[in-house]
């Protein structure tokens, strides 16, 4: 299963080894990337991680190049072609999948911080950004009407003046509708988007358009804070990543050591006003997919538990519905019946129609 499979990576002088985990911890002897990456800059740093539909694996940092595809078994990937230029001293913070297999790719390198570039590795000249941002990327996260949302360390966006948080339109121009007034005081250094829209960020700031607000802050679809996310006083140091759960709820990790006066050393968990029922949370850890990749059919496993009047939808990358059917068993098998192959997302919903869990699927 390449998704419950894990890569990671081993700072070191010379090189960087990367590793591919089984599901059960031990290493999968079957991935192998040799002698593994060089630095650029002495200080080797893996920073993003991308899965492709295809099989193929992208990874970024501060490695030669920035910017590397991978084949399955880990082998390089000699066809592609790298036209993100990193130097002697950038890096590449964030790669991201759009529904049309286009990346998005950003961090820190010439021409503005900022790319869409095809899966073999040609830039999108389509997507202008003109002089993009005066400064390094380091969160990057796409809405589901394929908008793009940055964060970091930059003051202006082709020329345009925004601190540190601005929404791009899909032809990447910035978004004038996404107004955060003079956002944030100091670095943001994560973003996540909740179900329902509302954009969770977080980083090193205080203030927020002028606001206290110590590290993290909600903003509505059009940039303005939702003042009914109540952080009370927040963190008291920075937050560095946001991680939303299945189930509504929020991690955040960092240099903390309390949140909202509540002693929480580094990791914490909080409450994202979610409309999932609580009571039910248990179930997304009993809901299984195999195999996983699939071709004609896999099975959806819930463990022991039957779930009368549950419903398992499927949608494309496209949000299109290709699959609905009610469950009445512990272990549902779905026979593909749409054509097309690549990412899917099986979603399940309770009886009152509340959307209880969500898993990928590849279909070969």
């Amino acid at each position: 299963n390449f998704f419950i499979k894990i890569l990671f990576g081993i700072l070191t002088t010379s090189s960087f080894p990367v590793y591919r985990l089984n599901s059960d911890g031990t290493k999968d002897l079957s991935f192998n990337i040799g002698n593994g990456f060089t630095s650029q800059s002495g200080t080797t740093y893996l920073n993003a991680i991308l899965p492709h539909p295809d099989g193929t694996i992208f990874i970024g940092g501060t490695i030669i190049g920035g910017l590397k595809k991978l084949s399955n078994n880990g082998t390089n990937d000699t066809t592609f072609f790298n036209s993100i230029n990193v130097g002697s001293s950038g890096s590449v913070n964030c790669i991201k999948l759009q529904t049309d297999g286009k990346l998005i790719v950003s961090g820190f390198f010439s021409g503005g911080n900022i790319k869409r570039i095809s899966p073999n590795g040609n830039t999108d000249n389509t997507f202008n950004f003109g002089s993009g941002t005066n400064g390094q990327i380091y969160a990057t996260e796409l809405q589901a009407d394929g908008k793009v949302i940055i964060g970091g360390l930059f003051t202006s966006y082709n020329g345009t003046a925004i601190n540190r948080i601005a929404r791009l339109n899909t032809d990447g121009s910035l978004d004038t509708t996404f107004n955060v007034g003079t956002g944030a005081n100091a670095d943001v250094s994560a973003i996540v988007i909740q179900q329902d829209g509302k954009i969770v960020i977080a980083g090193k700031f205080t203030l927020f358009n002028g606001l206290s607000y110590n590290r993290i802050v909600r903003l509505n679809s059009n940039g303005s804070i939702d003042t009914t996310f109540n952080i009370g006083t927040g963190a008291d140091n920075y937050i560095s990543s946001l991680s939303l759960q299945q189930n509504g709820a929020i991690i955040i990790t960092g240099n903390f050591t309390s949140y909202n006066g509540i002693g929480r050393n580094r990791i914490a968990r909080i409450n994202g006003d979610n409309n999932l029922n609580t009571s039910l949370t248990s179930e997304l850890y009993k809901f299984n997919i195999y195999p996983n990749p699939a071709k004609d059919k896999f099975t959806i496993d819930f463990g022991n538990e039957l779930l009368s009047n549950y419903t398992i939808k499927i949608n494309n990358l496209l949000g299109q519905e290709v699959f609905s059917n009610i469950i009445d068993k512990t272990q549902f098998e779905v026979t593909k019946t749409w054509q097309g192959q690549g990412m899917y997302f099986v979603k399940i919903y309770n009886e009152n129609k509340n959307l209880v869990g969500t898993k990928k699927i590849i279909i070969q």
